[in-house]
């Protein structure tokens, strides 16, 4: 169940994690609940790690101390051993995506696609740490774009269309 959602993902011990919004999102108000209630040295030394460790995770470096002081813990309530995570069905909001990837050292990969695309039409890079969109297109995939101003989707948009 939803409920017991993490204490799931912690008994299976999963390398690869692939979900739905709503699963990253409970796991984030579970672990941002958790902070949340630390002191304040706690939670002081938990912002520096997590400073240090978001910039070093976009620049594709690692940040062990981190990960020895906070993310080591994070990481073995989820089970210990994710090596890959994957959302798909809808958009993750960019602060789930940003504050999970950096609490596991795991990149979380989107993607997008319809039935005609074969499932799958576009997915963001694994190995790179790039928020607030789906990715490219896959190999031999076009893509069209259009406004919906209904909506507020502009090709226009910057930093992404949409």
């Amino acid at each position: 169940s939803m409920n017991n959602l993490t204490d799931d993902i912690a008994t299976l011990r999963p390398t690869v994690l692939i979900g739905v919004p709503r699963v990253y999102q409970k796991t984030y108000q579970k672990i941002h609940g958790q902070i949340e209630q630390l002191g304040w040295f706690k939670k002081t030394m938990f912002k520096i790690a997590y400073a240090a460790k978001f910039r070093n995770l976009k620049n594709g470096k690692q940040t062990p101390w981190a990960d020895a002081l906070v993310f080591n813990q994070i990481k073995s309530k989820l089970g210990g051993r994710i090596r890959l995570c994957f959302n798909g069905s809808a958009s993750l909001p960019a602060y789930i995506s940003e504050f999970l990837s950096t609490c596991m050292g795991v990149i979380i990969s989107e993607g997008y696609g319809l039935t005609e695309t074969g499932a799958t039409g576009t997915c963001t890079q694994l190995i790179k740490f790039d928020l607030g969109n789906t990715g490219c297109p896959y190999f031999g995939v076009e893509v069209r774009l259009c406004s919906i101003p209904e909506m507020d989707y502009y090709i226009t948009d910057k930093p992404y269309p949409r």
